[in-house]
């Protein structure tokens, strides 16, 4: 059992001992960013708090997640008996050993803030940003202890319990580990998007700020410093200057607000140079994750520092019908439509989970007039999605084990995709034998949420397996243009993939031979069009084409390109039947 980990351990920054904000600082800090050193009270420390308890199951029990009021109440009175609990002193030892090494004292009086990371927290499938309790300013070992407590009850705040019950997480699976991190007294702070979170555009940053420890920009009180930048250029586009009024600033006893001074009020609180430096940083943290950031930073004299970071979860839609006309090109009802929602809201989540991404807010397809439209920053936001961090064959070789963790599923996909083709051929073959000629609508109704579920489940996979082939033909253009130069790598790769057993490619070459085989026929040659003047000599040459084609030879294939036995096995005796019921006709 540890019970505490340090920002400066990477190999023990596991989501599920640090938490969510525990493993991101541990990760950025192994990553060369300016984080504020501290170390992490880990989730066995949370454990070893509950294991003094022996009626937490019973109260569990009893929540009525049906009536937000009545769950309130039942929250509150167990955060009120968790905070009788004594605070387990091997916790108490190991904070002092952490406080000695980060400051040179267990006695230290030095400043720590003090932060809740769920290990549900942060995780791909959730988000749980401002559910937990955070604590500034915090000195000494004794108020650090009954802070770190405090963390560990906050996990059993009403809205995190319902959040959690609502995403479909274990209750009882939840544990707390609790962030200690130097307090750095800023003299100017904020937060930073990767993304602009209004408008939703992917080409853009945007830094507000102000005065003192950042809280009020957290927290959206006041108005405040807003500049917004080109994420290529880092050219400042916008800015806009706020009145800022009100400001938190450190304490020896915390936090407190003040009045900014008048002199203050209504001038930058950070120089163009800062604002640039801001930028930089967040790109950069934007470029390590391969996703749209939300990060909180600070200035102290002329050293930036960075406190947290979090992916963003809601892209803003702007819906065009430039990806989903070629999916949707015709008007849909909306019961179709309902139903295919139904689809991609299952497949959603399961694809971006299984790529390791966060989930996004909100649909990413809508109807307007009947015609299906896309939230086109999102589907560019995934189109732009770079699995790769590596910039050097070096860094490449540094890079591979965790590449192989990371997409190891992607040898199982397609192999279980086809797998699963028989199970939903065999599940369509069960609903299209059932008789519905005297069914009453609620059998009806019944019969068509079966065949709704039967093709939802096949459909799954779906959108990871397209993602997946387009992250990986990315991926294979940048390692060949490592290798050999970016201005040599389309051609090699062209020709890397024109021997790729894909469905793509057996249909291209099919129609290839189709071609040749029709050229070798005189009248599709002198009489190629069905339209034409001569259509009765064209389909004299399609009668002639039709027999050749079935004598053609046509080897098995399978489209994946898989070897499992009983997948090719099958796919050899699918052909064989096929083969054999067009020769009879």
């Amino acid at each position: 059992m540890s019970l505490i980990v340090y920002f400066d351990e990477p190999e023990a920054g596991l989501v599920s001992r640090v938490g969510g904000k525990g493993s991101n600082l541990i990760a950025l800090t192994a990553a060369g960013f300016p984080v504020p050193p501290g170390f992490v009270i880990s989730a066995d420390a949370y454990q070893l708090f509950l294991d003094r308890i022996d009626w937490l199951e019973r109260e569990l029990a009893t929540f009525d997640y049906d009536h937000p009021d009545r769950l309130r109440e039942q929250c509150a009175r167990l955060r009120s008996r968790l905070a009788e609990v004594a605070f387990p002193v091997p916790v108490q030892e190991a904070l002092r050993s952490g406080l000695a090494r980060v400051a040179g004292s267990a006695e230290t009086a030095d400043p720590f803030a003090v932060r809740s990371s769920s290990t549900f927290e942060d995780l791909a499938q959730a988000a749980f940003a401002g559910q937990h309790d955070t604590y500034l300013n915090v000195r000494g070992v004794d108020r650090l202890a009954d802070r770190v407590r405090d963390c560990f009850i906050s996990l059993w705040a009403d809205r995190a319990v319902l959040y959690r019950h609502r995403q479909g997480f274990s209750q009882r699976e939840a544990r707390m580990a609790v962030v200690v991190q130097r307090q750095i007294d800023c003299d100017v702070a904020g937060v930073g998007f990767s993304i602009n979170p209004v408008s939703g555009r992917i080409d853009r940053l945007v830094i507000d700020a102000n005065y003192g420890i950042g809280e009020s920009v957290v927290a959206g009180e006041g108005e405040v410093d807003h500049f917004e930048l080109d994420k290529g250029s880092l050219n400042i586009v916008e800015r806009t200057i706020g009145h800022k009024e009100r400001m938190i600033v450190a304490t020896p006893d915390g936090v407190e607000e003040r009045a900014v001074t008048r002199d203050l009020a209504d001038r930058p609180s950070l120089s163009d140079e800062q604002v640039h430096a801001v930028a930089q940083l967040l790109k950069k943290v934007d470029g390590h994750y391969g996703w749209p950031q939300d990060i909180e930073w600070g200035w102290k004299r002329d050293r930036l520092y960075q406190f947290q970071s979090r992916p963003v979860t809601t892209i803003q839609p702007r819906w065009t019908r430039d990806d989903p006309a070629e999916r949707f090109p015709n008007p849909i009802t909306p019961l179709s439509w309902d139903f295919i929602l139904g689809a991609f809201r299952g497949s959603m989540p399961y694809s971006l989970a299984l790529l390791g991404l966060p989930p996004l807010q909100g649909d990413w397809y809508q109807t307007f007039d009947n015609y299906v439209y896309g939230n086109q920053n999102a589907i560019e936001l995934i189109a732009q999605y770079r699995p790769l961090k590596s910039r050097s064959l070096a860094e490449l070789a540094a890079e591979i084990a965790d590449l192989r963790r990371r997409y190891g599923w992607v040898h199982e996909l397609p192999i279980n995709w086809a797998r699963d083709l028989d199970r939903y051929l065999i599940g369509l073959g069960k609903l299209s034998a059932t008789s519905l000629e005297n069914a009453d609508l609620p059998e009806l109704w019944r019969h068509m949420r079966e065949a709704i579920a039967v093709a939802s489940e096949y459909f799954r996979p779906n959108i990871a397996i397209s993602i997946t082939q387009a992250f990986l033909h990315r991926l294979l253009h940048r390692l060949v243009g490592m290798a050999i130069g970016p201005e040599k790598a389309l051609p090699v790769v062209d020709g890397l993939l024109a021997g790729c057993e894909t469905k793509t490619a057996v249909v291209n070459r099919e129609l290839h031979e189709l071609a040749q085989t029709a050229a070798k026929i005189p009248a599709l040659k002198r009489y190629p069009h069905l339209l034409g003047p001569r259509k009765a000599q064209c389909l004299s040459g399609i009668r002639q084409l039709v027999p050749q084609i079935h004598r053609r030879p046509r080897p098995p294939r399978n489209g994946h390109g898989l070897l499992s036995p009983d997948v090719v096995g099958t796919t050899v005796d699918r052909a064989r039947r096929h083969r054999s019921d067009s020769q009879k006709r």
